[in-house]
């Protein structure tokens, strides 16, 4: 979240007992940095059984990188015009379809893809660098 008015859920989860750890761009609520670095030092601190995660595809592609041998599963954001699988406008790797054969795929797949955290589709095809 860039700053605190960007939260939600924040109440409603830790009334069901979730542990919330915030971290915000600015420092307005929790702690003052990106989301993925927060949780790279839980990471590196805590006993981590798996991550599932979703947002901006950069986040996801540092939170994979520090998950050597943690379950990871990242629900991917494309562009999709047909939402049916034939136009290719959301393909990532080679030739799976967001919305089709996802939009979640596992670390061990990810890992596999050159264009993940790389690149997206802008709405006429081309590809546009993070």
């Amino acid at each position: 979240m860039k700053n605190k008015s960007e939260l939600f859920f924040e109440k409603q989860l830790k009334e069901h007992g979730a542990n919330v750890v915030i971290s915000t761009d600015d420092g307005s609520a929790g702690r003052k940095g990106s989301a993925s670095e927060l949780a790279k030092e839980i990471l590196q601190q805590e006993e981590i059984d798996a991550v599932i995660t979703c947002g901006p595809e950069m986040m996801m592609k540092a939170l994979l990188d520090y998950c050597d041998n943690i379950t990871f599963q990242a629900s991917l954001e494309r562009y999709m015009k047909c939402a049916m699988g034939i136009c290719g406008q959301c393909c990532i790797g080679k030739g799976l379809r967001v919305c089709k054969d996802g939009p979640v795929f596992d670390g061990k797949t990810l890992k596999d893809f050159e264009d993940f955290g790389i690149y997206r589709r802008d709405s006429a095809g081309r590809k546009i660098q993070f």
